[in-house]
């Protein structure tokens, strides 16, 4: 019987031996293998996250090279039909080119292009034009300005070795021709490609149609930090120093050349396969990120390196006592830590999204015990700190709003050479909007409008410190421009809070009705005149408290009697309806003209008008209005 137990342990434990080993390097096996899917899926995952940020960011380079250009070329275009002097002589060069166009028919392109040069550098207006062009280069920043006529021959250029240049004679300038000319584009923005004029540099153009007469502006300019952008964002080249593991690999291939990857997933959305790869047996993994396909590699010697030193480790002695405490530790950690985790974590969960009411409720151990008190404990703190910080800054709101109402002035001036009107209207959070309004000598008023950066008794304060000093300076006789140049530079001085306020000044002179603004980047007036209002578009500059080294420029109105002027901060054309629609420009000039010239009434209409149109939307900034009758 001993010899047969004996034998029967021995089978046993042989067996055990066996199986157990089998087990293990079975497990091991899938292990590593799961563990190399993961690392090879986060790679794969990581480089589609390159791929798509570099693609993007491209894009947004693109797009914004292509918005300023844009803006270039039809400023250029605009200048160009504003200038007379220069429409003239665009002209003249027409005519020119008219008067040798018979002779010019029968002669090679080049030598076309040296005769139409010719006769425009002949002409009286060609210096002035090449002044002007050059100016247009250097005001726009590019290398090269161009204007063509109806039949696309350049009469003028900088460079000017492009002048008489028939733009039909090659495909790259032919494609403005076709698009600008003969098709119904008005922009074309073409791809940057090489410039051998300028040493093979990588150059884009873009055109507009010309706005004074037939043909295109263009301009060109070197793209090199696209190109560079585009270089970075080669797909292709991200694989080149991807490296997964020690040994591992990225292939980026396209899925209409790369026919083995296209077979496969024909078959499945993410195959997994082994195979040869660079002369080694590899674990693969491909993934589709549209028309790319991206496979990653790891050599199945470097995936179960460890694999096999686990599994000699493993002494079969403790295979049954390790068995019973991996059981009991199992249902011990399921029963009292898993259970509470899952618990504690549920009650987490509901307070992360908001509901601070929940509480924690595991107490089967000390350990628990502590951590629910400590978490409910701590979800109570939070609650009572969100309430008092919603009480301060309530205060601190209230006292802003206090401040920025006790410094405005309410007397406001009604005699037989004008009357003014102003109003501000506070929103919950709180600004550093204000208005103005004073008399500098017996025929001389000023009035402002003006709007501060920031919310709280910080906008308040600054608004304060602005409004005094701007007055002071006025007062001291100085003119708006340089009252509001000291001012500025005031402001910048220890504004350690980067604040800045936008303002609209204007002196009257209620003698000659003469008005003298300085804009300083606010938003445009209204002037009543002729029975109609319209926006007075006066060059502004930037705002107050940015740089020192800003110029301010006055701009001279003139008032007849009975003329109206109206300023206002963007809280009122940026009022907002339910349906997130701006109350616009268009309406305010829309609801003036259809008011009395007076400016109590006017201002009081407009406000039940802007509260009709928010509707149940909350007001989102101040709306501050002043409006002044020259009579």
């Amino acid at each position: 019987m001993k010899k047969i137990f004996s034998i029967w342990l021995t089978i046993f434990v042989v067996v055990a031996f066996a199986i157990t080993l089998f087990c293990s390097y079975k497990i091991q096996s899938r292990l590593a293998k799961e563990t190399a899917l993961t690392m090879l899926k986060a790679n794969l995952e990581d480089a589609k996250r390159r791929i798509l940020h570099s693609r993007e960011n491209l894009e947004r380079i693109k797009e914004l090279t292509e918005n300023v250009a844009l803006g270039k070329i039809r400023a250029f275009s605009r200048v160009i039909k504003d200038t007379p002097d220069i429409c003239n002589s665009l002209a003249a060069f027409n005519k020119a080119l008219d008067s040798v166009k018979e002779q010019a028919s029968s002669l090679e392109i080049s030598d076309r292009t040296k005769l139409y040069q010719k006769v425009i550098m002949e002409c009286p207006e060609y210096k002035s034009n090449q002044a002007f062009m050059e100016k247009m280069k250097i005001d726009f920043n590019v290398d090269e300005v161009t204007v063509t006529n109806g039949d696309g021959i350049m009469i003028s250029s900088i460079p000017a070795d492009y002048i008489g240049y028939d733009m039909t004679s090659k495909e790259q300038s032919n494609e403005f021709v076709k698009r600008l000319i003969q098709g119904e584009d008005i922009d074309y923005i073409q791809k940057p490609m090489p410039n051998g004029y300028w040493e093979n540099e990588i150059f884009q153009y873009v055109g507009t149609r010309r706005i004074d007469d037939k043909g295109f502006v263009q301009i060109g300019y070197t793209a090199k930090s696209l190109h560079d952008a585009e270089e970075l964002a080669d797909t292709y080249k991200i694989s080149e120093d991807f490296r997964i593991g020690n040994n591992g690999k990225l292939k980026i291939t396209n899925i209409e050349e790369d026919k083995e990857a296209a077979a496969l997933f024909k078959d499945s959305n993410e195959p997994i396969v082994t195979k040869v790869v660079n002369g080694v047996l590899s674990l693969c993994v491909y993934r589709r990120l549209n028309d790319l396909v991206l496979r990653a590699s790891l050599p199945e010697d470097e995936m179960f390196l460890s694999r096999n030193t686990v599994v000699q480790t493993m002494a079969i002695a403790y295979f049954f006592l390790f068995s019973i405490v991996y059981l009991l530790i199992s249902l011990l950690l399921q029963k009292v830590v898993i259970e509470g985790i899952y618990s504690v974590n549920d009650s987490l969960n509901k307070i992360t999204e908001g509901d601070l009411n929940e509480t924690v409720k595991v107490h089967n151990t000390e350990e628990f015990d502590i951590l629910s008190n400590g978490i409910n404990t701590t979800v109570n703190a939070l609650k009572k700190a969100i309430e008092a910080e919603s009480k301060r800054i309530d205060a601190e709101l209230e006292i802003g709003r206090t401040i920025q109402k006790s410094v405005l002035p309410d007397d406001f001036p009604d005699n037989d050479k004008y009357t003014i009107f102003a109003s501000m209207d506070t929103a919950k959070e709180v600004g550093g909007d204000f208005y103005d309004f004073f008399s500098i000598d017996e025929t001389h008023n000023a009035m402002l409008v003006a709007d501060v950066s920031g919310k709280g008794i910080t906008a308040a304060l600054f608004m304060m410190n602005a409004k005094a000093l701007i007055k002071e300076l006025v007062l001291s006789g100085k003119s708006p421009a340089d009252a509001i140049k000291e001012a500025n530079m005031e402001l910048c001085e220890n504004n350690k809070a980067r604040m800045f306020l936008t303002l609209f000044l204007a002196i009257l002179d209620t003698e000659t009705g003469k008005m003298t603004c300085v804009n300083a980047g606010h938003n445009p007036p209204l002037l009543y005149h002729n029975g109609t209002w319209e926006y007075q578009k006066i060059k502004h500059s930037m705002a107050l408290g940015v740089s020192k080294k800003v110029k301010f420029t006055e701009v001279v109105l003139t008032l007849d009697h009975n003329d109206s002027f109206f300023m206002y901060t963007d809280g009122v054309t940026e009022a907002q309806n339910p349906a997130n629609e701006l109350y616009g420009e268009d309406r305010l000039k829309e609801f003036l003209s259809k008011q009395d010239n007076n400016p109590k009434i006017v201002l009081n209409n407009l406000k039940e008008e802007l509260k009709s149109f928010a509707d149940t939307a909350p007001q989102s900034d101040d709306i501050t209005m002043i409006m002044g009758l020259y009579k």
